[in-house]
């Protein structure tokens, strides 16, 4: 993955208990990279009537991780 991709920001929960990055709250179906250790990892945003989950299933996100957009909302 490019590590030029900007830009870079925070992973923060909304009032809504939504997660957030760059002001936009994710929904399902949302992709981001975020930093996990030295690397970007590709996320994507699920829901299961309970609560909003990362995939892959062994990403746990946390308030306050490193973020970014990718592709088109990269911009």
């Amino acid at each position: 993955m490019n590590d030029s991709i900007e830009p870079q920001n925070q992973l923060y929960k909304t009032r809504s208990g939504r997660w957030a990055l760059n002001g936009i709250e994710l929904t399902s179906g949302s992709r981001f990279e975020a930093r996990i250790t030295d690397r970007w990892i590709e996320i994507s945003i699920e829901y299961d009537g309970k609560g909003y989950y990362a995939i892959p299933y062994s990403i746990r996100l946390l308030k306050g991780q490193f973020a970014r957009f990718i592709g088109e909302w990269a911009e």
